[in-house]
């Protein structure tokens, strides 16, 4: 019988495969059972599945009610996050070749499939 003093609670750990790297902005994190990306101030990051990989097509009031993740002028390749640029020119993140969006109005991690053609970014 393993004692009880050594045993670890492993529910809030996050597993060691997903600690890929990431940009300096973005955390990793376990909310509510479910590994999620984060902005250093705590936002929520989705994709949109309308986007063509490598593009995001999100403009005007689609980008006020979710605002592309900006890339620091400099910013490079790091893991699975790239820049890509926008029609505008300004470069944001993408992740797996997937643009990345705040979800403006929103903080809390949404199951999949509740926010539409938004996915939550995760792992």
């Amino acid at each position: 019988m393993p004692d009880k003093t050594t045993a670890r609670d492993t529910r809030n750990t996050i597993p060691v495969e997903l600690l890929a790297p990431t940009p300096v902005s973005v955390s990793i994190m376990i909310e509510d059972g479910h590994v999620v990306f984060r902005t250093e101030d705590g936002e929520a990051l989705y994709t949109y599945d309308l986007d063509p990989p490598g593009e995001s097509t999100c403009q005007g009031a689609c980008a006020a009610q979710w605002a592309p993740l900006i890339a620091e002028t400099g910013s490079r390749t790091i893991g699975d996050w790239i820049t890509i640029q926008k029609p505008d020119g300004t470069f944001i993140w993408a992740y797996r070749n997937r643009a990345v969006y705040v979800a403006v109005a929103r903080k809390k991690f949404e199951a999949e499939g509740n926010s539409g053609p938004w996915r939550p970014l995760t792992p």
